[in-house]
């Protein structure tokens, strides 16, 4: 389990605080109140999760256009 800031402001001064928890190929997302579960995409060899897929929109770390 992690956390982080989100919505506005930076790491040091997040207006918004998250948690996420990894669990097999998906991610559990709490971000205000709010529950979202995201499919990892692509995970790398070395286990770092690189893309997420959330409902239709996918997130990555650097996608291609």
């Amino acid at each position: 389990t992690g956390s982080w800031g989100a919505t506005s402001g930076n790491q040091y001064d997040p207006s918004k605080v998250g948690t996420y928890a990894v669990q097999g190929n998906s991610v559990v997302i709490t971000l205000g109140g709010e529950t979202f579960t995201c499919a990892v995409h692509y995970r790398q060899q070395d286990g770092r999760i690189t893309e997420l897929k959330c409902g239709e929109r996918l997130y990555g770390t650097s996608l291609c256009e």
